[in-house]
């Protein structure tokens, strides 16, 4: 059984090497990595355990053919992720491609230490039985621990050198940490997490620099001011939008960001978008915005247009599943116990602070969302003359059709009918409502899928699309 196992993943080792090199398929993908990743650190046992089985059925020739093909079937694939881990894309700066490459080499690390570590206890026994000598099996031990090391190395010199998170005091401490076993383990997934943040707002923000316009669709009067709901922000994620920013740009327009607080209070967040807008309007000489606000940046934007006097400089305010009339989820929220609903709100401001958020108002901004909050709030906060409000929503239709809103999809279809998971239809009118976004599968569109934040593929739907069609109707209108 162990013979069949190593001659499969060792051609498929060959057929991957072959596909590489003649550009049918980049190796450095997750599949082929991890069957790699378990193999190359084992090539000496492997081969050990086929001339064992199968030695004599071979020739002295075939199995010295064999040994050459596979040695540099293997030395091509490691060679290949050490020097070239990441080939993607080619418009963006050589330290982000250093950057990710260090980021997929650690990953490949960890995974190869744990398959390691597991191999080590359970499989080896069973191959010291087959009758292969104990010195071999040593130096396979050693071999791998030291191609290990230098694949963790690589990897980690790789991130200390380009990424701006940490410290230099705080680069070298880690990097030692590296030498540390099961310390080492968290060290690097926490490593490649932050990086990774910061790999990916640097990359969103050299790829808009590099957008070509190909048509004026969304070519509006007044430039767009997009706003960000609740948890997450746009300062350190642009991808909170996903997609569609490189859309809307390649269709002619122009985009601006509000930099609100994840979890900021409506009053102070509605405060940041006042200041924005001023900022914009001074800076670009333009004389209006318009907003397109997601989630509680809804309700931010409405705060900030009703209570701090920057009317004149609102073109339009579109929502997209904003809970103007509350949240089910936040009401069973604060029906449960005092302790509970303070002690899970203080566990989500630390986290908060870990990702260096200032001053999470997590309780606050919970409250703020049930239907009492919010009945008050539409009680005050009136819509101004002079300005076009617009709200469009998005329906889940399957608790299959994304796991983590499965239960709040479910209470609020039962409590408030139709919604994204979150926010129901109902809730999310406001002004001109425009309708649901959605397509024909049986899944729907999510809260997240509406900003396309996951990037998400449905089938027969486009979102990224949808928003065109709604900034082109912007334009239509002379926004």
């Amino acid at each position: 059984m162990v013979m069949i196992v190593a001659i499969i993943l060792l051609f498929v080792i060959i057929v991957g090497v072959l596909l590489d090199v003649t550009e049918r398929i980049n190796i450095i993908n997750r599949y082929f990595l991890a069957v790699y990743m378990i193999i190359y650190p084992n090539i000496i046992t492997l081969l050990a355990i086929i001339k064992v089985t199968i030695g004599e059925h071979i020739t002295a020739e075939s199995y010295t053919l064999l040994y050459i093909v596979m040695i540099m079937g293997i030395i091509y694939t490691y060679a290949r992720l050490n020097i070239f881990p990441y080939t993607e894309n080619k418009e963006i700066s050589q330290s982000l491609v250093i950057m990710r490459g260090g980021i997929i080499i650690l990953y490949c690390s960890i995974y190869a230490i744990i398959v390691q570590s597991i191999l080590l206890l359970t499989v080896y026994d069973n191959v010291l039985k087959l009758g292969i000598d104990d010195r071999l099996v040593a130096e396979s031990i050693i071999y791998s621990m030291i191609i290990l090391t230098l694949l963790t190395l690589n990897g980690m010199i790789r991130i200390l050198l380009t990424t701006t998170h940490y410290t230099a005091k705080k680069k070298t401490i880690y990097f030692f940490l590296t030498f540390v076993p099961i310390v080492n383990l968290f060290v690097m997934l926490s490593i490649c997490k932050n990086v990774y943040d910061e790999f990916d707002y640097s990359y969103q923000q050299q790829l808009m620099e590099n957008v070509v316009i190909r048509t004026d669709a969304c070519k509006t009067k007044y430039p767009l001011l997009l706003v960000s709901g609740i948890s997450f922000r746009d300062l350190r994620f642009f991808n909170y939008w996903g997609r569609i920013p490189f859309v809307l740009l390649e269709n002619g327009a122009t985009i601006q960001y509000c930099h609100d607080r994840s979890f900021g209070t409506i009053n102070d967040n509605a405060t940041l978008i006042k200041n924005r807008i001023l900022e914009i309007i001074n800076e670009t000489g333009c004389k209006k915005v318009n907003i397109i606000a997601h989630g509680k940046g809804g309700l931010d934007a409405r705060y900030a247009i009703a209570m701090y006097g920057i009317e004149e400089y609102v073109a339009s305010l579109t929502t997209i599943n904003t809970p103007h009339r509350g949240m089910v989820m936040s009401n069973i929220l604060f029906h449960m116990p005092g302790g509970i609903i303070k002690s899970w709100t203080r566990y989500l401001t630390k986290k908060c602070q870990e990702r260096g958020e200032i001053y999470p108002e997590v309780y606050t901004c919970l409250k703020q969302l049930t239907k009492k909050s919010q009945d008050k709030f539409n009680e005050v906060i009136k819509d101004k003359e002079g300005i076009y409000y617009q709200s469009y929503s998005t329906v889940m239709k399957s608790i299959f059709g994304r796991g983590k809103y499965a239960l709040s999809h479910l209470i609020t279809l039962i409590s408030d009918g139709a919604n994204d998971g979150l926010v129901s239809v109902k809730s999310a009118r406001w002004g001109e409502f425009q309708g649901v976004l959605g397509n024909r599968g049986i899944t729907g569109i999510t809260y997240n899928d509406s900003t396309d934040y996951d990037r998400r593929n449905h089938r027969g739907y486009d979102i990224c699309s949808e928003y065109v069609n709604i900034v082109g109707e912007l334009k239509i209108k002379r926004f």
